[in-house]
């Protein structure tokens, strides 16, 4: 799948772009951007992979960011916070 058929997907398993737009407060035509460029901006990629049910990874939905050291972190800070 390329990278625009794969942002695609993660929009259409969340609900569509209209979801995915409320969801995070932006314009519908901000997530039709996501699915023409076929990636999503890091920071709205975990959230995005949740919506979605894990359909689509963050390391497609963003790649280019080091998703292992960031999932990582986040697990050793969620055990610090218990």
């Amino acid at each position: 799948m390329t990278p625009e058929n794969e942002v695609k997907k993660a929009v259409d398993e969340a609900g569509g772009a209209a979801v995915v737009a409320k969801f995070f407060g932006i314009h519908p035509v901000s997530v039709y951007e996501w699915i023409e460029k076929g990636r999503v901006p890091a920071d709205r990629a975990p959230d995005l992979e949740k919506l979605c049910n894990g359909a689509v990874l963050c390391e497609v939905l963003a790649p280019g960011t080091n998703w292992q050291y960031l999932r990582s972190t986040h697990a050793e800070t969620e055990k610090v916070s218990l």
